[in-house]
């Protein structure tokens, strides 16, 4: 799959942001993503969902960038992200570094646009 994620970004019901991850997140991915995230912000988007369900392997610059993804929506105010099917591994390490505190996560997407 090489070494860098593949990111998708779509727009889906209740101005919810759907940022499909897949591969592996290091720190060559982090502009990827922030360009996302802006993409998010500039159309007005109150919920991100970051769908992982194909995330292989993640780096703690990869982690990083999760933890700089909650702090940016919450300073935006209103903001909820949602994450769905993390595997074990990378779900204990975003456990050990508090990111659990800050999102919420889900076995599919429909599951986290419940209650949206």
């Amino acid at each position: 799959m090489g070494n860098n994620a593949v990111i998708e970004f779509k727009i889906l019901e209740s101005n919810t942001g759907l940022l499909v991850l897949k591969g592996q997140l290091s720190n060559t991915t982090h502009d990827e993503i922030s360009n996302a995230i802006d993409k998010l912000l500039e159309k007005k988007m109150e919920n991100l969902i970051i769908d992982c369900t194909k995330v292989v392997y993640i780096t703690s610059a990869g982690v990083a960038t999760f933890i700089a993804i909650a702090r940016e929506l919450k300073k935006k105010g209103g903001y909820k992200t949602r994450i769905v099917k993390l595997n074990s591994e990378i779900l204990e390490v975003f456990d050990a570094v508090g990111l659990s505190k800050r999102v919420e996560y889900y076995s599919d997407v429909e599951s986290a646009l419940k209650g949206l």
